[in-house]
């Protein structure tokens, strides 16, 4: 039981991703067309959200381990 609500919210976080992703491209024109800004600073701020998200949406924490190889 706990490990399918663990999927299905996986699959909700995707799709929210999924849709916020397209959502940031469709920004885009949208936000050159109002502020008469280049492309790429709507591109910028839109990366920006999307990785703020997938930054909070994440539960995996990362580090940096350096291993000798023998």
């Amino acid at each position: 039981l706990h490990r399918v609500d663990r999927r299905q919210r996986q699959m909700c976080i995707r799709d929210r991703m999924l849709y916020l992703g397209l959502g940031a491209i469709v920004f885009v024109p949208i936000f050159k067309t109002i502020t008469h800004l280049p492309p790429y600073v709507g591109m910028m701020l839109s990366l920006a959200v999307v990785a703020t998200f997938a930054e909070i949406y994440s539960n995996s924490k990362f580090s940096i381990i350096t291993r000798s190889c023998h």
